[in-house]
């Protein structure tokens, strides 16, 4: 399919660490016929010559995932997302390392030609686990569930006033840089009930954020896992949000697993996508376990959210 005339972009986070050099990831998506990309999990030594591997490629950067690019240790492996700053650490030091790993990504984004930039902000640290909910779940205890899930989300609140206060000053200084760089920023929903913001908390974002480029960014599997949980649904952000609505990622899933390929999971994929407004950045973003067809397959079913004439993602 030839997806050059459409705005469905596909995120590196599917074939980078398949790769010691950037030209074999961008030669593989455009293989798969996407003109398009989001950069993730890319190390700072895949960034060294990018523009031009991009031309030769014939690929445009769409938007960036922070960290991009994605910090490495002293023997060039990737950090785990447990090892880097948050933009709502209480501590100022963390909070300002955070910052200014942001502003990098920005500003990559700038010289790059992308549009967009997607925005972490952080967690409150709780001492139930999400996968343990989900363990429960599948278990089939719900009174265990109930119990252990009100107890995480009465940890979080009470203990949430320093990070969120980081996380809402962090926002509003990017939010300004951004618009200097002329670059949106899209906060992302979250996929753990920890993690800030919460549906609530969105408001608070955009309030702290009023007049800057600062927008809501839907994943459709974290919403999906969210909705599981019964903390809050993808047609409640959708409604909420729908007008701030910057772009989205779109993957399949299933309560044990997201970023699968569309048709594989539980969701309406072409469905999701169809209620999305036309200026709405897409990006498929998937793991490393799809395999091609089942990326083609993907891009075919998100294609029927605009049956007459081309795709029109």
């Amino acid at each position: 399919m030839d997806l050059t005339t459409t705005n469905l972009a596909m995120s590196t986070s599917w074939n980078v660490r398949r790769h010691s050099r950037v030209g074999p990831v961008l030669a593989e998506l455009r293989g798969l016929g996407f003109s398009l990309v989001e950069l993730n999990n890319m190390p700072p030594a895949m960034v060294e010559g990018l523009p031009e591997e991009l031309a030769k490629a014939g690929i445009a950067v769409q938007s960036l995932h922070d960290p991009c690019p994605w910090p490495v240790d002293s023997s060039g492996h990737r950090l785990g997302w447990s090892a880097l700053p948050e933009l709502s650490a209480p501590l100022e030091g963390e909070r300002l390392s955070a910052v200014a790993q942001a502003k990098g990504t920005i500003d990559l984004a700038a010289h790059l030609g992308a549009r967009a930039v997607v925005l972490h902000l952080g967690h409150v640290k709780t001492s139930v686990p999400q996968q343990q909910l989900f363990e429960l779940l599948r278990a089939g205890a719900r009174d265990d569930f109930c119990r252990l899930r009100e107890q995480g989300l009465a940890e979080r609140e009470a203990l949430k006033a320093p990070n969120l206060q980081s996380a809402l000053r962090s926002v509003r200084e990017l939010g300004e840089y951004a618009a200097r760089a002329g670059i949106s920023l899209g906060i992302e929903v979250r996929d753990g009930y920890h993690e800030i913001p919460s549906f609530e908390e969105l408001d608070l974002v955009f309030a702290a954020c009023d007049g800057l480029p600062v927008y809501y960014w839907h994943d459709t599997g974290h919403a999906y896992r969210q909705e599981v949980l019964g903390i809050a649904t993808a047609d409640a952000y959708l409604q909420r949000f729908g007008s701030r609505l910057l772009g989205a990622h779109l993957h399949d899933a299933r309560p044990e697993r997201d970023h699968l390929a569309p048709g594989l999971g539980n969701l309406d994929l072409a469905g999701i996508a169809a209620r999305l407004p036309a200026r709405a950045l897409r990006t498929l973003e998937l793991s490393d376990a799809a395999t091609a067809d089942q990326i083609r397959a993907g891009v075919e079913l998100l294609c029927q959210a605009r049956p007459v004439g081309r795709c029109a993602l």
